[in-house]
C-alpha cells in the first residue's frame, strides 16, 4: 500500500508541474507582450510567477521522490534546475515589489542559495548545469554585490529594479520555454 500512495503522489506532483508549466508558458507570453505597468501585465505576470513557483516546488518534490526511490534517475538535474528556477522567479519577482531592493532575511537566505546553487551545478560537470550554475552564480554574485553597495551608503544604479525584475523574470520564461522544448522534444541535445 505505501508503494500506491508513494505512485499516487508522485505522479500528482507531476500532473501539477505539467499543469504549472503550461499556465506558465501562456501567462508569461503575455506578460511578455503585454503593455507594461497596465492591468494585463500585471495579472498575467503573477500568474506566471505562481505557476513557475508550482514548477519549481514540484521538481524539487519530484527530485526528491526519484532519488529516493530510483536511483539512476535525473533527480540531481531535476533538483538543480528547480531551485534555479525558483531563484530567478522570486528574484524578479521581488523586484517589482520593493524597489528600493532593500534586502530582507529571505532575499539573504535566497542569495545564499543561489551561491550554493551554482556552485554545486558547477561541479557536477554536466555541461548543461555547468552553463546554468554559471547564470546562476552570477546573478547570486549580482545581488549580493548590490546589497554590499547598499550597505556602504552606495546608490544603486537608476532603474536597477527593473533590470533585475526583466533579467530575472525573461531568463525565468527561456527556462521554462526550453524545459519545454526539451520535454517535447525527447531531450536531443540541439535542442539546448
Amino acid at each position: 500500500p505505501n508503494q500506491h500512495i508513494m505512485e499516487y503522489l508522485y505522479q500528482a506532483a507531476l500532473f501539477v508541474h505539467v499543469v504549472c508549466g503550461g499556465i506558465a508558458l501562456v501567462a508569461g507570453l503575455l506578460a511578455l507582450f503585454a503593455r507594461k505597468w497596465e492591468q494585463t501585465h500585471r495579472v498575467s505576470g503573477r500568474l506566471f510567477y505562481y505557476s513557475v513557483l508550482g514548477v519549481a516546488f514540484t521538481a524539487i518534490g519530484i527530485a526528491g521522490w526519484k532519488s529516493w526511490f530510483d536511483l539512476a534517475s535525473n533527480a540531481t538535474f531535476l533538483l538543480h534546475i528547480g531551485l534555479f528556477t525558483f531563484y530567478q522567479a522570486q528574484a524578479g519577482y521581488r523586484s517589482v515589489r520593493d524597489k528600493s531592493l532593500k534586502p530582507y532575511a529571505f532575499d539573504y537566505f535566497l542569495g545564499i542559495l543561489g551561491l550554493l546553487n551554482g556552485s554545486m551545478m558547477l561541479l557536477t560537470m554536466n555541461l548543461v548545469l555547468m552553463v546554468f550554475g554559471g547564470i546562476q552564480l552570477s546573478l547570486a554574485l549580482q545581488d549580493v554585490y548590490g546589497w554590499w553597495m547598499r550597505a556602504r551608503g552606495h546608490k544603486l544604479p537608476p532603474m536597477a529594479w527593473l533590470r533585475r525584475h526583466l533579467g530575472n523574470m525573461i531568463g525565468t520564461y527561456i527556462a521554462v520555454f526550453t524545459a519545454f522544448l526539451v520535454v517535447n522534444g525527447n531531450g536531443h541535445w540541439l535542442i539546448w
